[in-house]
Parts: C-alpha cells; structure tokens; sequence
C-alpha cells in the first residue's frame, strides 16, 4: 500500500479562516493507486476510525512547534511515523501555529533504521527490492504530475482559460502570462494582476507594486547578534553562500568572523571548506551534534561579529539528532535559519522541500542558481505561500558567485523576459 501524493490541488489561501483541528485528523485510504485525486483532508472535529491494518494512517495534528507535533504523533502512531507536510496557521494561539501532517504505512517496508538494527542482529539477510520499487513509482508519479502541469499551464494561457476580466485588459492579461509562464500558481498570479488598470504603460511596474505588498525581503545579517545557520538539500550551494557572507558581511565591513560546520557525528570540517576558510584566514570549527553548536552559540563575542553555520545532512526530520536541533532553533533567539534552495527546481519540489524543512523552522528563504533558471515564479511563489521573506539570491559557481540582496524589481525583470534556455550566466 502507498500513500499517494495530492497534486494538482489549489494550495489554501493566504487569510483563509479554517476551523480548529483536533490533534487528531484523518484522511481516508485511497483505494486504488491509480485514483488521481485523493479525498480532502477533513479540517472538522474527528476522530481516528478503525480500518484495516493495511491501509495507511495520516494524521494532522495543530500544536505550537513542528518539534511538539512530532513528538504527539510517535507517542500515538508510533517511531515509523513519516513527516509529510507542515504549514504554518494564521493565528494569534500560540499553541496553535503549527499544523504538520504526519503517515505510517502498515505491513510497509521497514525504515532504514529498522533495517540497520535487523543486520546488525541478523545473519546479514539483505532487505527485498521495494526502496527501488517505490522509486520507480515516484519518478512516474513526478513525470505524470509535470505533464499535466504543463497542460494545465497551457489551458490557463489560452483565451479559454483566462478569468474573464482580463479578456479587455491587455496589460493585466499581459502580466498573467508572463506569471503563468514562469510556474506561478493560477490565483496567486489572479491576484497580483487584478489591480493592473487596462490603460498601465508598464504592466511589469503596476505587477512589481502589488507584488511588494506580498511579498517581503530581509536581509539583514548578524542582527542583534544572532548566528546565521544556511540550511537546505545537498549540493544547494550553501557552502558556496557561506562563504561570499562571510566576505561581503564580515571582511569587507571589518567584522570579525567565525564559521561552523555542523554535520551529524563528524568531528572534521569539509576539505573544501576547510580550504576556503584558510584561504580567507577566517576560523572554522566542526560541530558533531547541537550540544556543541548551543556551546559554540553561547560564547562571548565583540559587537558586530558575524557567526556563519553551515548545516549538513540535516532535513529528514525522522532522528533525534534533528529533533534535538529544532527544539534548540524553535526559540529563534540565537540563530537566524536560512533555508537554501536551488531557483533551478521545479516549484513542486521547492514546495515539498520547504515543508520538509520546516520543523526547524526557517526564518527566510534563500536561493542560489539564478543565473541557471528557466523560470522564476517558484522564488516569489513560496515566499508569498510561507510567509518568509527572501533574504538572498545567488548566482554563478564557485569562484564567480554573486550573491546579492533580494530584490523584488529584479524578479520581475526575470518574469517578463522571454523564455530561454538554463545555463546562461547572467547578472
């Protein structure tokens, strides 16, 4: 049995009022993988029912962390019990602001930790073939999803397609083009084009005005002391945005500058980063766990200097270790959280991994591969779904990295220029 990925469903709006979850909300099992859209998640007052021990179990639970949640789900549905989206409420309640959905499978393939403990007590029987299965289904599952993104993009483009107000509006309909075009969610662009007068010079200047009420930008570095933790996906670029803060925020200004590597179990720093840094003369420390990160946090420091973490193999949200770092950063206080994401990603997997991130609860959104993307919409879009400011955007390799502050004048520079082919390196 899998559970089976809602697409293609209109992300909630921004203010929407939902009513109060209980800790526990549940969908129905989908009968058949070939169904395409699953029953909504019930947001009234339920209880778990009782079904058969092979269907799967997703749960929504509302609480005042992701942290909290996670430990309310595996005390009820157990240690096997899968993050799978996290969004954060509109709510003054602060035990409230939370609502994360979590999912067991039942008689499924062991996680990778069972396995390990199985080999390591067994006589090194090896685990069957359905991780390779369940990927298989997964990228036809992706495949399936971007045609019928494609198609939908197409229908809504056409005349066909278009809300009726901006078939007498040449700039608005002009604008939701260029929106569409670069994979912005159908309603988000309705809205930012629904203020563009017909008669607009500029529809690029009257959709910048609209989208600045939005959208918000921050980036700001070392504010009132805090560290500044780069968090993301593997090969995201943070090391690389790392580094260009640390000469842009700390050198070049003067600062005094200090970098961590935080990497679970690891005493030494990347050979990599290691090598910058000493090219720099910048300090750079490894971090095996959060203990060491709270006690490198805690020590005194001069005004002004800037403390850069660079946070590896963290993202799962399945381990203590991650457990034990998202209730050190829920408090905001020490750190500021920059989650790193590559503007080359479709949107779909920029939004799953944002979710997936969101148990440490980052602060800003930060993207690096500009110069590489086909679009831009993602950059805005998950801006204006989450709530979090852009602080930065990257762009370039190793070597010729610009990274500069986010710039909602540059983003829609990008959104109405023709389409083109990714590689190109631009500023």
């Amino acid at each position: 049995m899998y559970l089976q990925t809602i697409f293609g469903a209109k992300e909630k709006r921004k203010g929407s009022s939902a009513a109060p979850l209980t800790p526990a909300a549940e969908l129905e099992p989908i009968p058949s993988r070939s169904a395409i859209a699953p029953k909504p998640l019930r947001t009234g007052l339920a209880e778990a029912r009782p079904g058969p021990s092979s269907t799967p179990r997703i749960k929504t639970y509302i609480a005042e962390s992701v942290p909290h949640a996670m430990t309310l789900a595996r005390s009820e549905m157990g240690e096997d019990a899968i993050l799978i989206q996290t969004t954060r409420r509109e709510t003054r309640d602060f035990s409230k602001q939370f609502e994360v959905t979590f999912g067991t499978v039942p008689n499924a393939a062991p996680s990778p930790q069972s396995l390990r403990t199985a080999h390591k007590s067994s006589s090194g029987e090896t685990a069957g073939d359905t991780p390779a299965a369940d990927s298989e289904i997964a990228r036809q599952l992706e495949s399936l999803r971007r045609e019928l993104a494609e198609l939908h993009t197409m229908l809504r483009q056409s005349p066909f397609g278009k809300p009726p107000a901006l078939q007498d509006n040449p700039p608005a309909s002009e604008a939701y083009d260029a929106l569409l075009r670069n994979d912005v969610d159908a309603d988000f662009a309705s809205s930012l084009v629904s203020a563009i007068e017909p008669g607009a010079a500029s529809p690029a200047e009257a959709m910048r005005s609209k989208l600045a009420a939005q959208v918000r930008t921050d980036s700001s570095i070392a504010k009132d002391g805090k560290a500044v933790i780069l968090m993301g996906p593997p090969a995201c670029g943070k090391t690389t945005a790392l580094l260009k803060l640390a000469v842009d925020y700390g050198l070049k200004l003067g600062n005094a500058v200090e970098i961590f590597s935080l990497t679970k179990g690891k005493t030494s720093v990347d050979r990599t980063l290691e090598a910058m840094t000493a090219l720099l003369g910048v300090p750079c420390e490894a971090l095996p766990d959060t203990a060491a990160l709270e006690s490198a946090l805690a020590r005194p420091r001069a005004r002004g200097s800037v403390v850069l973490v660079d946070a590896n193999d963290y993202g799962s949200g399945a381990s203590e270790d991650e457990m034990e770092l998202a209730r050190v950063l829920a408090s905001g206080e020490q750190a500021d959280v920059h989650l790193v994401l590559p503007a080359t990603w479709h949107g779909v997997a920029i939004r799953q991994t944002v979710d997936r991130f969101e148990i440490f609860q980052p602060a800003r959104l930060l993207f690096t591969m500009a110069d590489q993307a086909a679009v831009y919409g993602p950059l805005i879009q998950e801006a204006w779904r989450t709530g979090k400011p852009l602080s930065f955007i990257g762009s370039g390799t190793v070597g010729r990295t610009v990274l500069r502050p986010a710039d909602l004048g540059w983003i829609v520079a990008r959104l109405f220029e023709a389409p083109r082919e990714t590689g190109g390196e631009r500023d």
